[in-house]
């Protein structure tokens, strides 16, 4: 077996970044567009909300470098910047003042008191589209990276994350606008084994942590999985679901909870090919600590960046610490084992001991030319205690199955590959006469683990 890749050159990281960039869906009703930041700022201004009075214009021409200053968790100070009270109107300023403060407020050090406003009317709420002979077109919106090694699991992850200038109305709330905003942030995590090779998972974020589709899928081949879907050339497929952009595995509806609608995914809108224009989740984008966007009704909830939503810790919490992980226990399934067992034991004892539930994957580089979903293999475990007998677990196993983490509460580490086949269409090979079929000597079959 190769020796586990740690690290991973620039090279490495851009070309996952880019051969696994989705495609994002969206809805043909669709009315906001995405954005990114160097054509947002100039539309904007930096401004602070006060509890108890006005609101107060910060920063009049916004600058990717000023507004990376602008990050509490980092310290920041007013002393830098000329201060007065400061009208709303950025155009009213006297000559010579581009910050504005309002003094001695305290409620600045707060992330959620920083804000911005857009300032240049319903055209920026559309973002980066134009026009073009009655139909829309994008202008190339970037989508943000980063590329997030998990040594602990050995996996990676890719960060993909879609900015858009303006939530509209989702579900039951298209009557009224009660949670309508400015500056709206949504994501996907793609999950690649630790060699980069294949897709392990997605993670999709449709409003809400608790929300229930909110959630892990697992590749279009995984069985009695929740799959998400991938474009002709193997790259996610991301439905946006109408004007809350939020992020589904598939198109449909999708209820938001009692009395309150649906989010209305489709594949009949405009396909955005993320990969077009990848950039890195770094500084404004990174720093800035407020949220990227107001309030259009008393509901709404604009959204902080990436950094502060979390999506760049390297501990994995919540939902996210559910996904799937690559188990240090691989079998080798060889032709020898296989020789000599008359294929009753095609591999050595391994451990299988996973909390909640695995995932069966078939890999090797012997077999990277073969359909992996044509393998079948037997699960047994040897058990000391009851005359050594060997006991059948599962039988019939598939790359991709879903089964139980522990086979055996107390021999967990007496498990092994029994019986392996493989089956081209046509014929049914079982033992050395797939090893002779397919003229390999070896393969692996490993496993993803993930809670419940």
């Amino acid at each position: 077996m190769e020796d586990r890749i740690t690290t991973y050159s620039r090279n490495q990281q851009q070309a996952a970044l880019s051969r696994y960039a989705p495609q994002v869906r969206l809805h043909p009703k669709e009315k906001y567009f995405p954005a990114g930041l160097d054509w947002y700022l100039p539309r904007v201004t930096l401004n602070y909300d006060i509890t108890l009075g006005r609101d107060v214009l910060l920063v009049k021409d916004l600058t990717p470098d000023n507004l990376a200053s602008f990050n509490v968790y980092r310290g920041f100070g007013l002393r830098q910047f000329k201060v007065i009270e400061g009208p709303r109107d950025p155009s009213s300023l006297p000559d010579g003042y581009t910050f504005v403060c309002y003094s001695g407020d305290a409620a600045v050090h707060k992330p959620t008191s920083l804000y911005l406003n857009i300032i240049s009317g319903e055209g920026t709420k559309k973002g980066m589209v134009e026009m073009v002979n009655g139909q829309y077109q994008l202008q190339k919106p970037p989508c943000y990276t980063a590329f997030l090694p998990r040594p602990d699991i050995r996996c990676v992850d890719l960060l993909y994350a879609f900015f858009y200038a303006y939530s509209g109305r989702a579900g039951f709330d298209k009557h009224f606008g009660f949670a309508t905003h400015q500056g709206d942030w949504e994501h996907i995590f793609v999950r690649l084994d630790e060699g980069l090779n294949e897709m392990v998972g997605c993670f999709f974020q449709a409003h809400g942590s608790s929300f229930e589709y909110t959630q892990w899928y697992y590749p279009p081949d995984s069985v009695d999985a929740e799959p998400f879907q991938v474009t002709k050339d193997g790259r996610p497929i991301v439905y946006s679901a109408l004007e809350s952009h939020a992020s589904y595995n598939s198109a449909g509806k999708y209820p938001l909870g009692f009395a309150k609608g649906y989010d209305v995914a489709s594949a009949d809108g405009i396909h955005w090919d993320t990969g077009h224009n990848l950039q890195p989740i770094d500084g404004a984008v990174k720093e800035f600590s407020g949220r990227w966007g107001a309030k259009d009704a008393r509901f709404g909830n604009p959204a902080p960046g990436p950094l502060i939503q979390g999506w760049l810790r390297s501990k994995l919490t919540g939902k996210l610490a559910e996904g799937p992980a690559v188990a240090s226990t691989q079998f080798v399934v060889t032709r020898n084992n296989v020789s000599q067992s008359n294929n009753e034991r095609a591999s050595d004892n391994g451990d299988v001991n996973e909390p909640g539930h695995i995932m069966w994957r078939i890999n090797g580089d012997q077999i990277e030319n073969f359909k992996k979903t044509n393998f079948r293999f037997n699960i047994m475990v040897h058990d000391p205690k009851k005359h050594h007998k060997n006991r059948l677990k599962k039988s019939n196993v598939t790359d991709g199955t879903v089964t139980e983490g522990c086979f055996s509460k107390h021999h967990h580490k007496k498990t092994y590959i029994g019986a392996v086949s493989y089956n081209d269409g046509q014929n049914n090979y079982e033992g050395v006469k797939l090893f002779e079929h397919l003229d390999i000597n070896e393969f692996i079959i490993e496993f993803l683990s993930f809670n419940d």
